[in-house]
């Protein structure tokens, strides 16, 4: 697909550290959406994930949708986290894969704020998951306006 394509540089090229982390979006089916990161170049000193890592890559998926969601709706815009919650549920020791959706009735009212030229704050949910397992649950709140 290709605005995932598109989607996948911009995050590599605004967000840099995406890159150092490894992350790789999955799936997008418009109103779901997951990426995926190795443990590699994630690890701590006690060969898991680090915490980092883990909120960071939470941040980044709840952007990575929400710029998804507002480039097929063909708006330019600025996303930015204005503030999250995070709890740390288990130790992650491999591949682990963040996933957020958001109600498309919920979706639609945030889109006519933006279309009118209006900034918004959404809220998301975030898990992280390691081998089926919910690792990490994040809640963030995300400030998008209209570039």
């Amino acid at each position: 697909m290709e605005i995932i394509s598109k989607v996948q540089k911009a995050l590599y090229k605004h967000i840099p550290l995406a890159k150092h982390l490894g992350i790789q979006i999955e799936k997008f089916t418009g109103n779901d959406f997951s990426i995926l990161a190795p443990l590699e170049p994630n690890i701590n000193d006690k060969g898991t994930a680090f915490g980092g890592s883990l909120y960071s890559i939470a941040v980044l998926c709840g952007w990575g949708f929400l710029q998804l969601k507002c480039s097929e709706a063909k708006l330019r815009v600025e996303t930015v986290i204005h503030k999250a919650q995070v709890k740390y549920i288990l130790p992650v020791e491999g591949e682990f894969t963040a996933k957020t959706s958001l109600d498309e009735s919920e979706w639609r009212h945030w889109l006519s704020v933006l279309k009118k030229g209006q900034r918004v704050r959404i809220p998301l949910n975030v898990d992280v998951f390691c081998d089926g397992e919910k690792v990490l649950s994040f809640i963030g709140k995300y400030v998008i306006k209209p570039a």
